[in-house]
């Protein structure tokens, strides 16, 4: 029998997130759904475009109230949904098409169903796997209820369950039982959703939770900064206030523990910030702290809690331990033996490839050196950059492409110095994808023994990169630009896995270049109000474009004139000059957009295979790590997509 689900979206001001969450309600699998949506007195266009949808969408219900913040906004959906099921989403958020259709197919009568999702901070995606596929009954049910948001063995929240309301469904009839008690927490403006998640399970007799990763898209990226002494107060008593109603709510005082946990981790949140922040953010914050009765109290209870004794003294180092040297352990030694470790490894690995590659020990150090500053490197050097590279681009800047003289060419150069035979199987995987991707093109693998039949590199650049002076990374960037000048075609990075076919060729019909802009892009690399729009893994062009023909000048003329390239990323900096100065038609302000992250798939690989993230890794192309980190299980992703081609 179909079920009727009612999602209920809570809306106070929202109007930059609405065009996006709505209409991923809207485009569900699963069709029969009711979606309320709760305009709590918003003062933006909210209200407008709610009934903008509600004229499209029969099924949309709109509830139009006075503002009573978040939680009267989500009793009052509560109170209008007529389905079987009940779904929350916040407007801020969004799901995938598949959303409700892979929770409601779990379903065998539980009372809940939860699952894991993804935290999305400006298209950068943190999978979220609940522990596993289980269902809660009885004393498994009530030791649930107890430990949802801590645990004896746990650090942190656990991912068992998960405290939000976002990431689950729940029958009409446990949510109405939940109502009147959750009608006492209108004031709660903190913590209200373990509250909801406490009330619900003492309303349930089972729960299901399922261990993959479900299309829910928590947004991240939408967290204010509360640094200032006066807004730290309001939220420390928001906190107390959050604590004090489960408190009252608890009807079995050895549940209390909860509450006093709720306390901790909604004040952990600050902790974390005012780290992040500065030195005398977190002495203030950390004085008023040392004097709070509740969080001195939580610290014992979460410490008292925890079996290992290095979980105690982490957890009352926060208040025992002097404030400067609980600053200094927390912050600055992190950071130093982060830069310790670093330099280790610079070490090991420019002693590796020197003896490899027959190089100067000292070249290899400042090439690795650079790495570790690279992205510190490139925003504080890009002016410099810029008043040395302009005088290269100047007799480009009012060039366009001749469409007639620059063909397209279907070639696809994949390029791994020592041949692709002594590649690591990443690579070779990745190859194998570009075969089956592009099979109608011509493949060609370039390395050591063959790069020269295909480039025409200056000589005193080649004689230095086989000196040391120019490292592998760059003489790949030099690469690129001179073979497509020189033949035309894609470049495909050796650490691309490929899912989908993505139109390159297709889009040079148009233009003279292609690559792919990623959401992430723009955060990568600005300059003033010039964003990245770019990735240099990926990119095609007709033959002897201007663009590429004025990308392969500065890299040549550049080098000629300075001995070195100055920063790790050179290329970002000339795509950022080049679409500073509009080169070849601005063509760097035309590249196709994918609102989605190609770094996805290295942060599964090693995970347990879950086929509802397939339809993410087919979004973008997947830039991977040709180095294992981890052990390939008979179930991963890696053994799945890359080892067996389940796609």
């Amino acid at each position: 029998m179909v079920k009727k689900i009612s999602i209920v979206v809570p809306i106070y001001n929202q109007e930059k997130y609405l065009n996006k969450s709505i209409p991923s309600v809207l485009n569900q699998t699963y069709g029969d759904i009711e979606i309320i949506l709760v305009n709590d007195g918003s003062t933006d266009s909210s209200m407008e475009m709610v009934n903008f949808y509600a004229k499209k969408d029969e099924r949309i219900k709109v509830v139009n109230k006075a503002n009573g913040g978040l939680v009267d906004a989500t009793l009052a959906g509560i109170e209008n949904a007529t389905g079987d099921y009940i779904a929350f989403l916040d407007p801020d958020d969004y799901w995938g098409k598949d959303f409700l259709f892979n929770l409601i197919k779990e379903s065998d009568n539980e009372d809940i169903i939860a699952s894991g999702f993804y935290y999305d901070f400006k298209g950068q995606l943190r999978p979220y796997p609940l522990s596993e596929t289980k269902v809660y009954m009885g004393d498994e049910l009530k030791n649930l209820r107890g430990t949802f948001l801590h645990n004896e063995s746990t650090e942190g929240i656990p991912n068992t369950l998960f405290f939000s309301r976002w990431n689950k469904i729940y029958k009409k009839e446990i949510v109405d039982k939940a109502w009147v008690k959750f009608s006492e927490c209108k004031n709660i403006t903190l913590g209200e959703d373990s509250i909801f998640t406490y009330l619900v399970l003492g309303c349930s007799s089972s729960v299901k939770t399922i261990a993959g990763i479900n299309s829910y898209y928590y947004n991240i990226g939408n967290q204010n900064s509360m640094m200032k002494t006066g807004t730290i107060n309001s939220y420390i008593t928001k906190a107390r206030l959050a604590k004090d109603t489960l408190l009252k709510l608890i009807e079995n005082p050895n549940d209390n523990h909860i509450a006093y946990a709720l306390y901790y981790y909604l004040i952990e949140t600050l902790y974390s910030r005012t780290l992040n922040s500065s030195k005398k953010d977190f002495y203030d914050f950390r004085k008023i702290m040392d004097r709070d009765a509740d969080y001195l109290s939580s610290i014992r209870i979460i410490s008292k809690s925890y079996k290992k004794i290095s979980s105690k003294v982490k957890v009352n180092a926060r208040v025992y331990l002097p404030k400067g040297l609980y600053y200094f352990e927390k912050k600055l030694f992190m950071d130093r033996a982060k830069s310790l470790k670093s330099y280790v490894v610079d070490v090991k690995y420019a002693l590796r490839a020197s003896l490899k590659m027959k190089k100067s020990f000292s070249y290899e150090l400042k090439h690795k050196r650079r790495r570790t500053n690279a992205f510190k490197d490139l925003n504080e050097k890009i002016s410099l950059l810029d008043e040395r590279i302009y005088p290269i681009l100047k007799k480009y800047e009012y060039k366009t492409t001749d469409f007639s003289n620059c063909p397209i060419e279907k070639n696809v150069f994949v390029f791994w110095w020592d041949g692709f035979e002594n590649a690591p199987e990443i690579v070779k995987r990745c190859l194998a994808s570009v075969r089956k991707t592009y099979s109608d093109c011509r493949i060609i693998e370039i390395s050591k023994e063959n790069y020269r039949d295909y480039t025409n590199i200056n000589k005193i650049i080649e004689s230095d990169f086989y000196k040391g002076k120019i490292s592998v990374q760059t003489f790949s960037d030099i690469l690129r630009f001179n073979l497509l000048k020189n033949n035309g075609g894609l470049w495909i990075d050796a650490t691309i896995f490929f899912l989908d076919y993505f139109p390159m060729f297709e889009k040079l019909k148009s233009k003279s270049f292609e690559s792919l802009c990623f959401s992430t892009s723009s955060e990568f690399f600005k300059y003033g109000t010039i964003s990245c729009s770019w990735s240099g893994y990926f990119i095609a062009s007709r033959k002897e474009s201007v663009f590429v023909n004025a990308m392969n000048e500065v890299f040549e003329e550049y080098y000629l004139k300075y001995r070195d390239y100055t920063i790790y990323f050179f290329i970002d900096a000339a795509f950022m000059l080049a679409k500073k100065y509009g080169i070849d038609n601005a063509v760097l302000d035309n590249i196709q957009f994918f609102p989605n992250d190609m770094f996805l798939l290295s942060k599964l690989l090693y995970r347990e295979y879950d086929a509802k993230c397939i339809e993410d890794l087919k979004k973008v192309p997947q830039k991977l790590a040709w180095f294992s980190e981890g052990l390939v299980g008979e179930n991963t992703f890696y053994k799945k997509v890359l080892i067996e081609g389940v796609i």
